[in-house]
């Protein structure tokens, strides 16, 4: 959140004054400008309103000035004569002639702001998998004026740092926890609409044009295709990845460590030394797959199929292979110490 505000260096305490806002006046931004810059000079926008301020009130009397398209204002104390006598800047002046007017949307505000907070933080406490499903009855029951603007309920919410969205399906809105306010554990679902913005910021992170890494570590993602997109180097550590399809795709040098990976497509994948140590793959196809010389430390294959796989040239030190194997000949292939260090190719397996 940005604000423009005015500060000062190295302050030992916070003084305050009270005055009585008489007057709102919208100036535009050059008119806005020309003011702040010249406050000790007799204003042609402070004048009309000096006869109409009671200079013997018990609270000074004050003119608020706002800027055209701008949140920001002045609070001004005029001399007799039309200068600023007295002045404070207000970041949020927009909203004070509306409240100054009408008490009661402070009242309104005060408790949209009450019931959003109240379930923000139930959201966090009572996720599932990440998420949190909103019962609007409750919500309805919970906020004690008459009519409840639900769509501005929604908005606020989305708008809190503990929620990234909210999705409606079947009639029930789902609010997605941010990362940051995930429980120690869950996982971070991820759907395919943010797996096809991840890829396009990743592929400009890979040509060095900005974008950034994709990264999967604590995802957890079930149904998504993956198929013909370009992860190479992505993160995919301590993931959970269900019922997905990579076929085709491009995960050179990508990491899928400590992940769980179940009933997953990797037909013909390009998967040139990537990382998959203490990995679990279950009952998934690596058809015609290609993953020339990676690292497979300490990782379980249970019940995939390796028709055609390439793996030489890669490490299978404390690899289980469960129920199937890929052929020997590639198995013959690979190593549990690298060869540089003088070892043979791994001849057990």
């Amino acid at each position: 959140m940005i604000y423009n505000v005015q500060l000062e260096q190295k302050r030992s305490r916070i003084d305050y004054d009270e005055c009585d806002v008489k007057f709102s006046v919208g100036l535009s931004g050059k008119e806005f400008n020309h003011l702040r810059s010249h406050l000790l000079e007799e204003s042609e926008y402070i004048k009309p309103y000096l006869n109409m301020l009671d200079k013997g009130a018990e609270v000074e009397q004050a003119i608020l000035f706002t800027c055209d398209k701008e949140k920001y204002g002045l609070v001004v104390i005029p001399s007799e004569t039309g200068y600023a006598r007295y002045t404070a800047f207000v970041p949020d002046a927009t909203r004070m002639p509306e409240h100054l007017q009408y008490s009661s949307l402070d009242e309104y505000d005060g408790e949209m702001i009450r019931v959003v907070d109240k379930y923000a933080k139930q959201a966090v406490e009572n996720q599932t998998d990440g998420e949190y499903n909103l019962d609007l009855d409750e919500v309805y029951d919970e906020y004690k004026f008459r009519e409840f603007n639900q769509n501005l309920f929604l908005d606020m919410l989305r708008e809190r740092p503990e929620i990234d969205d909210i999705e409606y399906s079947s009639g029930v809105y789902t609010a997605k926890i941010s990362r940051e306010h995930l429980s120690n554990d869950e996982y971070y679902r991820l759907y395919q609409d943010d797996i096809d913005i991840m890829e396009a910021k990743h592929i400009l992170w890979m040509r060095n044009a900005g974008g950034e890494q994709a990264d999967f570590r604590g995802c957890k993602m079930d149904g998504i295709q993956f198929n013909g997109k370009n992860f190479g180097g992505a993160i995919f550590d301590d993931s959970i990845i269900t019922n997905s399809d990579f076929e085709g795709a491009l995960l050179m040098s990508a990491s899928f460590n400590q992940a769980e990976i179940h009933t997953c497509g990797f037909k013909n994948v390009t998967a040139e030394e990537v990382k998959a140590e203490n990995t679990a793959f279950i009952d998934c196809d690596f058809t015609q797959a290609d993953f020339l010389e990676s690292s497979l430390k300490g990782t379980a294959f249970d019940n995939c199929d390796f028709s055609c796989i390439t793996i030489a040239g890669s490490c299978i030190k404390d690899t289980q292979f469960i129920g199937t194997t890929p052929d020997q000949e590639e198995l013959d292939k690979c190593y549990e110490t690298k060869p540089d260090s003088n070892e043979e190719l791994n001849m057990k397996l």
